[in-house]
């Protein structure tokens, strides 16, 4: 059986919520290194969530994933939905997150998936 570690993001005012699977027998601590120290300001990243590598690249995937989820104005998706299945896929393609196994496993090769998102941008922009 897998050894899983499950992560909640949120935002302070509810505009977002991004729950994640690790799967911690592919993403070891070697892997979360390599995919955190790829990024600029790697350290500072792992400084934040006081030296948990594996926290910094759950923290580094999320900031994509919102990238991604405002690119098409939101989303919101429930628990191993395909719209999950999907954005993990499309999050593992991204330069540096790995891609996806060989053996087709629903983590990648990073050991990463998107279990469910609700991201709902609400802003109230005015041309001037």
């Amino acid at each position: 059986m897998s050894n899983l570690q499950r992560y909640t993001l949120e935002d302070f005012d509810g505009n977002v919520e991004i729950v994640f699977e690790v799967n911690t027998d592919i993403m070891t601590e070697e892997i979360a290194h390599e995919v955190n120290g790829f990024f600029y300001n790697a350290e500072a990243r792992r400084g934040r969530d006081k030296g948990d590598i594996r926290k910094a690249v759950v923290r580094l995937a999320a900031g994509f994933v919102v990238d991604m989820a405002l690119r098409e104005g939101g989303w919101s998706f429930i628990t191993n939905s395909e719209g999950a299945i999907q954005a993990s896929k499309e999050l593992r393609a991204e330069e540096g997150f790995g891609g996806e196994a060989d053996d087709g496993n629903p983590f990648g090769f990073i050991g990463l998936r998107i279990v469910r998102a609700d991201i709902n941008p609400e802003f109230d922009l005015e041309f001037k």
